[in-house]
């Protein structure tokens, strides 16, 4: 049976143990995989970090690209939405190079190189936002500045008299008879006053309209000359807008070219590194799921054993039912012959021993008869008890409480026990310090049990020895009478490992019953006195005697 328990106790610690191992590898299992699955979303995040600056420069590539076909088409047909369009393509490629900046500004690898390229960007920003795309066309072609001559314009008169001498008054006569006339005459002389190349110029209107018109022809001819000269160098050496487009062309392509030898060499290192972890999460998930198969396997082996092993308990689980059915109803047999064979000759013997009591004269033989008839209506209420029990086995024990005098019932139980122990070679003593014969209300029958279990325990181990029971009783605080007993014998004992265990159910000891100073009894001893509020206790020592003490209380009527 131990051998059974052991492998039963076997079964389950070891299903206990792979469930717990299970357990731990899911664990271990989710912790790798959160870890592996965070490096990957962190490596993927980079790598979408370089498709983006990636795509930035593919898309700066595409607006430089449009912007020289844009400055080609400008040169052609000096439209001016196709020059607005180009610096709109200018300053796009601007933005896009500034947010290929902005997705790898998170790498500290290659920190000081960006910081460069950055600053590199910031120039060529600075030198897009300097040049006045207003200035494009007055550099190809400067209109003459009239209108701020115009605004300096101011015109001046000068009035000039003629001299004439004063004459006499009879030479005036004579000059009016001979016809002759001497008048003052007066002449304007209209200035114009301007400023041209920020000098101050005037003279009359004729001369200073001829030098204008002259200036004017000269300026034209000479924008013509450069006008001229330009065209024949549009090949974007010259300077201006063309100095302005190579220079852009030349800056934003090298930019962008150092902006992708830093990109791929990060982008390929980022997919080194996701194809690496891949690999090491496929490698750790492959292990794991080995594991776990294999942990699996055994726990499904342990799991078949078991189940073999609970089949195994089954049939003996229904071997034995069937064992108890058959002991059922052979204690019902002998319930019924306990209730005809038994009680009927009882009955019997308790009436002929009354009949001979009150026949008889001798005293001694009347004490014999009158122990005969109270030991056998003793044995008929344990009798129709035991019936009750068996016919309702969850039926909890009760008291059932009578008047009776102590003292007395207590010489009608202990006379033939001392009578009992006399015959097994034992000697019997009885201290009893019992003076008043208190009228009590209590469970008679129980006490008498509790006496026979306890006696006959002792006379059962113990063999040409001394039994010695000690009854007194003392008055409680409440009123009640507490009856104190024990009974002590000189027999084979109990060891200490055994004596703990003395009231559990069915215990039989180590080395089995005949090695200990107790039988069955004790147990039902027990349940008896915790009925009576009581208590009981044992003492003992192998091979030197054991000493049962108990403590019942029973309810005092006053006569």
């Amino acid at each position: 049976m131990l051998n059974k328990i052991s492998k039963r106790r076997f079964f389950h610690v070891a299903l206990l143990a792979l469930i717990i191992l299970l357990q731990f590898l899911v664990m271990l299992f989710w912790y790798l995989e959160k870890r592996n699955d965070d490096k990957i979303v962190q490596i993927k995040q980079e790598i979408d970090y370089l498709d983006k600056a990636k795509s930035y420069s593919e898309q700066s590539q595409s607006l430089l690209l449009h912007s020289q076909i844009l400055y080609r088409n400008y040169l052609q047909n000096k439209n001016d939405k196709v020059l607005t369009d180009y610096f709109d393509t200018i300053n796009a490629i601007t933005q896009s190079v500034e947010n290929l900046n902005s997705s790898l500004k998170n790498n500290s690898q290659n920190k000081s190189k960006l910081t460069d390229l950055k600053n590199r960007l910031n120039q060529i920003a600075s030198e897009v936002s300097y040049f006045d795309k207003n200035n494009v066309g007055n550099n190809l072609f400067k209109k003459f500045d009239y209108q701020g001559i115009l605004k300096t314009i101011s015109l001046d008169s000068i009035v000039s008299r003629d001299k004439v001498a004063r004459k006499n008054f009879f030479s005036r006569l004579m000059d009016a008879i001979s016809g002759k006339s001497s008048i003052q005459k007066e002449r304007i002389e209209i200035i114009i006053s301007y400023e041209y190349h920020n000098k101050l110029k005037s003279g009359e209107i004729k001369s200073e309209l001829e030098k204008i018109l002259k200036d004017s022809d000269q300026y034209y001819r000479n924008q013509l000359s450069a006008l001229t000269e330009s065209y024949s160098k549009s090949d974007g050496n010259s300077s201006g807008f063309y100095h302005f487009n190579d220079t852009m062309l030349r800056s934003f392509s090298n930019l962008i070219a150092d902006y992708n030898s830093v990109i791929q060499p990060l982008k390929e290192e980022s997919n080194t590194k996701f194809n690496l972890a891949t690999q090491s999460q496929n490698k750790h998930r492959n292990y794991l799921i080995f594991s776990l198969t294999l942990l699996m396997f055994l726990l499904s082996l342990v799991v078949f054993r078991f189940t073999l092993y609970a089949f195994d308990l089954e049939n003996k689980l229904i071997a034995s039912q069937s064992q108890i059915l058959k002991s059922l109803e052979y204690k019902n047999k002998i319930m019924g012959m306990i209730s005809h064979e038994v009680r009927s000759p009882l009955n019997i013997i308790s009436l002929y021993s009354k009949m001979v009591v009150s026949k008889v004269k001798d005293a001694e033989m009347r004490d014999v008869f009158n122990s005969i008839q109270h030991t056998t209506s003793n044995l008929l209420v344990l009798t129709n008890q035991i019936l009750d029990y068996s016919k309702n086995e969850n039926r909890k024990m009760v008291l059932n409480q009578s008047k009776f005098y102590l003292k007395q019932e207590l010489d009608k139980i202990i006379k033939p026990l001392s009578k009992l122990c006399s015959e097994s070679d034992n000697q019997f003593e009885w201290e009893n310090t019992i003076q008043t014969d208190y009228f009590v209300f209590s469970d008679v029958t129980k006490i008498n049990q509790l006496f026979y279990n306890l006696v006959g325990n002792a006379l059962k181990f113990t063999k040409k020895g001394q039994i010695k029971l000690t009854t007194r009783t003392e008055e409680n605080a409440q009123g009640r009478i507490n009856l104190l007993v024990t009974v002590a014998d000189t027999g084979v004992g109990i060891s200490k490992d055994d004596l703990k265990n003395v009231f559990e159910d069915y215990y039989q000891g180590s080395n089995g019953i005949t090695s200990m100073g107790i039988g069955l009894g004790l147990k039902l001893c027990k349940e008896i006195v915790d009925l009576f509020d009581g208590e009981i206790s044992i003492v003992s020592e192998l091979n030197e005697g054991t000493a049962v003490s108990f403590r019942i209380q029973m309810d005092g009527i006053n006569k």
